[in-house]
Parts: structure tokens; sequence; C-alpha cells
């Protein structure tokens, strides 16, 4: 297990170089779990995974302010090679924030969008958790809105 603190108020560097440093070591498809989405979002994306990389990213509550701006950043974003999948998942079961690919689960104590605005922690916890929310990841994508 590993735990990197985030300090409040330094989103840039929790972005750019803590979340990244995270998603640049994972390897094959990713899978995100976050209930609050945005175009902030997006840009961690953007900035922290390579294009062509398969990436779902599974919400409860879109974000798209102004009206419009997320299908049109989501668009410009799979226009560039990111193969970026969303899928809206209407039920509240949705909490906790966490990232995963096939070796690595790591949870977040923050939104991706707001991570490094307040204190948070990003804590990577061990293989039984990923498989246990890889199945439960899975059953909740299949259920969830394709945007």
């Amino acid at each position: 297990e590993e735990v990197i603190v985030i300090e409040a108020g330094k989103p840039f560097s929790a972005k750019n170089v803590e979340l990244k440093k995270i998603l640049s070591s994972f390897t094959g498809e990713i899978c995100i779990s976050d209930p609050y989405l945005d175009v902030a979002t997006l840009d961690v994306i953007f900035k922290g995974i390579e294009a062509n990389t398969p990436i779902k990213i599974l919400s409860q509550n879109l974000i798209n302010k102004p009206p419009g701006s997320f299908a049109r950043h989501l668009a410009d974003l799979r226009k560039e090679g990111y193969q970026v999948e969303v899928g809206i998942y209407s039920s509240s079961d949705l909490h906790d924030r966490y990232l995963m690919d096939a070796g690595s689960f790591w949870l977040s104590g923050n939104s991706l969008n707001h991570l490094g605005e307040k204190e948070s922690f990003l804590v990577r916890l061990g293989e039984d958790i990923r498989q246990s929310m890889m199945a439960t990841f899975n059953n909740r994508w299949k259920a969830a809105k394709k945007i």
C-alpha cells in the first residue's frame, strides 16, 4: 500500500505531478469511477494519459456548464486519438472515487476535477480490492447510459 498526501491549495501540482505519475504508470485499459464529471476531468486525462489508451469513466453527475460544453470537449479529445468512453450510472451507489488498470487500484479522497483544492489522499490498495472493484465497475458499466 502507498499513500500520497495532496495538499490543500495545490490543484496544479496535484493534477500535473502526483496524479500524472499514477496515470502514466498504468498499462492497458484505465477505469475511473468519479461521481462528479466535467471538462476539468477531461483535461486531467489529456495531460496524464497517452492517446490511444482505452479509458472508461463511470460517473453519476455530469456537470455540463455551459450546456453542450462537455460533449464538445469529449468529441475534441476523441478527434486527437483519445479512446474515452463515458457512462452515466443513475443509481446513487457511486460515492468513492477510484482509478484502476490491470494491475493497480487507487482510491482518491476527492474528485479528479477538484483534486488539490482541499486536502486529500490518493491511496493505493491491494489486488484483492482491485479485483472486487473491477467486477463492481463492470456491472455498473453495463447498466450505465453511454455518452
